[in-house]
């Protein structure tokens, strides 16, 4: 099973990616999701997932 993490500054958006798609059904863990880039490039390193969705701009940290 793929990795995902989810990168995204606005909490409407972020849950709506969480829950919007069925990831499992297509081989993918949601393993984690970030506020802000700087938040998501920590977990990046941490947990080094196959597939990162990001926002590309965002406090702190854009498109990392």
């Amino acid at each position: 099973m793929l990795r995902m993490i989810i990168v995204e500054d606005e909490s409407l958006i972020r849950n709506w990616l969480t829950k919007a798609v069925l990831y499992n059904q297509l081989g993918i863990e949601l393993v984690a999701t970030a506020r802000d880039g700087q938040e998501g490039a920590e977990l990046i390193r941490e947990l080094k997932p196959d597939i990162v969705l990001t926002d590309i701009m965002m406090p702190r940290k854009n498109s990392f």
